[in-house]
């Protein structure tokens, strides 16, 4: 089996197994799945860093077993990447969840009161007075005035137009907002896939959704090609080592337009 094919075995087996701990796994798993140590070797990664490349979120984990320290670690980490305090509805698009730091410290923000001080407080929400389809209209005329339907990452950048997190409340999704716009869709073929050409993509999906997609998502979203030539155009065999650098492009853009 090649990587796609075994991370995808590994889900359904974790799934249908639902263990409580590694060993459990490897009794009851399906025989092709290799023992830990190979796995280890073949990705590079931790049996919990496995499980989560073949698309179990961390909160789904039975294994992991964290403290009240190693939480509150975990929410300074965040802090760090933003350079503020994400607010509990931001935390949430992040991908983490407030309800475990609210099992150790009796809500969200009592958590946050226990870090570190020096970061900036909640962000202040952008008041919009436009209605939906003056919103629209600023949206196509900035399309206009750049040449093409503005992706997330063009409104992210920009400073004539509001942030894109306006335009997806308002619209539900950024394909949504493009329809709305009369704007045709994008059919790219996909041997011309290029790895700057899918970096932009999958930071406008990482951005839309909050959180990295698994192997599952990846192929159902038609934008991207499959995942074996997303891996190759980026010369690597792990999602993860892709979604890092997202991640980082993700964060470097913001702190320049902070």
């Amino acid at each position: 089996m090649n990587d796609e094919e075994l991370l995808n075995l590994i889900k359904n087996e974790y799934k249908r197994i639902k263990p409580n701990n590694c060993w459990e796994f490897f009794k009851q798993r399906d025989r092709r799945i290799p023992c830990l140590q190979n796995l280890q070797k073949r990705f590079k990664g931790t049996y919990n860093d496995i499980l989560i490349m073949a698309g179990i979120s961390d909160d789904d984990l039975n294994c992991v077993r964290r403290d009240k320290e190693q939480y509150l670690k975990k929410l300074e980490e965040v802090c760090n990447k933003l350079g503020y305090i994400p607010s509990t509805n931001e935390f949430i698009q992040l991908g983490y969840s407030p309800q475990i730091l609210a099992k150790y410290f009796g809500s969200y923000s009592e958590a946050v009161k226990e870090i570190k001080k020096g970061y900036v407080g909640y962000k202040t929400p952008v008041v919009v007075k436009e209605t939906k389809e003056e919103l629209l209209k600023m949206y196509i005329d900035y399309s206009n005035k750049i040449g093409k339907p503005a992706s997330f990452n063009d409104l992210l950048k920009s400073k004539e137009i509001y942030n894109p997190g306006v335009f997806l409340i308002r619209f539900g999704s950024m394909k949504g907002l493009k329809e709305e716009a009369g704007f045709p869709p994008i059919i790219t073929n996909k041997t011309e896939y290029t790895k700057e050409g899918i970096k932009e993509i999958l930071i406008e999906i990482y951005l839309e959704v909050g959180r990295r997609l698994t192997v599952e998502e990846i192929k159902l979203d038609n934008r991207l090609p499959t995942h074996s030539t997303i891996l190759r155009k980026f010369q690597t065999t792990k999602m993860e080592d892709i979604w890092k650098e997202i991640e980082t492009s993700i964060w470097l853009t913001k702190k320049k337009i902070s």
